[in-house]
């Protein structure tokens, strides 16, 4: 595995960015980091695998990617039933 994949699931693990992903999903939700990070840019692509240190906007690239990439894997929160006022008891 390429040094900018590694590094973006490794950011995306500490962001936790994989907590909401049902793990039945897991394995496609790693995949689909792993494809993005891929097509990071070049010049972020040279300095990950160049061992620079990273920049924060290198970081917020990786962490912006990775947040698009799971997105579709999140598990949705169930919808909750809304609240009904109560009704009126019926007289007699």
């Amino acid at each position: 595995m390429a040094v900018p994949v590694q590094i973006a699931i490794l950011l995306a693990l500490g962001g936790k960015l994989f907590d909401l992903v049902p793990l039945e999903k897991m394995e496609d939700a790693e995949r689909a980091v792993c494809v993005e990070a891929a097509k990071l840019p070049g010049e972020l692509n040279a300095r990950l695998e160049g061992g620079e240190e990273m920049r924060d906007a290198d970081r917020k690239t990786v962490m912006d990617m990775a947040r698009a990439a799971l997105e579709p894997f999140r598990a949705k929160p169930e919808a909750k039933p809304e609240a009904q006022a109560p009704q009126p008891a019926e007289k007699p």
